[in-house]
């Protein structure tokens, strides 16, 4: 088990992923653990460019979105998440 603060996750689990498009409800339990818990979020591929600001606690962190995760600052995207990340802990 791996401690996040609020959540304690199993590495197992933890492979499990589910790939956009998301439902409204995941996108609400993404935005969660992506903004509320102690785990590093998902985060831009380019954010070493200098050009992403440090927001929401990282830089370059990514927004879920029913179509996937979204970068604010470039076309970045990610098709997927940890299937534990999708639903309430």
């Amino acid at each position: 088990m791996t401690d996040t603060g609020k959540f304690a996750i199993d590495r197992e689990r933890a492979r499990d992923v589910v790939t956009a498009p998301f439902t409204a409800k995941q996108v609400e339990w993404l935005w969660h653990y992506q903004f509320h818990s102690r785990m590093h979020p998902f985060t831009c591929g380019n954010r070493s460019r200098g050009t992403h600001p440090g927001i929401g606690g990282d830089y370059g962190i990514l927004i879920p979105t029913v179509r996937g995760w979204v970068c604010m600052f470039c076309d970045y995207t990610q098709d997927w998440a940890h299937a534990f990340m999708a639903e309430p802990p």
